[in-house]
């Protein structure tokens, strides 16, 4: 990650989940500075995952894209998921 003044840019890979059947949120949790209270989209992700986009809020919960922009649970993800994960948020 890098901070430049209260901006902060992070991106992370992760590959593999152990956790592929239950019906738990997929959250990023241990970012390294806060998200400030007003800001809603602070990140996205790509990755050999079915839908086109996952979106990350200021909650850390991630969104798949499309009409209804339904949560990411852990039963849709794989243990061969391979996802790359940009955010841009204002620390708060």
């Amino acid at each position: 990650y890098t901070k430049i003044g209260d901006m902060v840019f992070a991106q992370t890979r992760i590959t593999g989940f152990s956790d592929t059947t239950s019906g738990n949120y997929f959250v990023l949790q241990g970012l390294p500075y806060s998200v400030g209270t007003t800001e809603s989209h602070i990140g996205t992700a790509w990755g050999n995952f079915s839908q086109k986009t996952m979106f990350f809020y200021v909650s850390g919960n991630a969104y798949f894209s499309g009409a209804g922009y339904n949560a990411v649970v852990h039963s849709q993800l794989g243990s061969t998921q391979n996802i790359i994960i940009s955010l841009i948020y204002r620390h708060g």
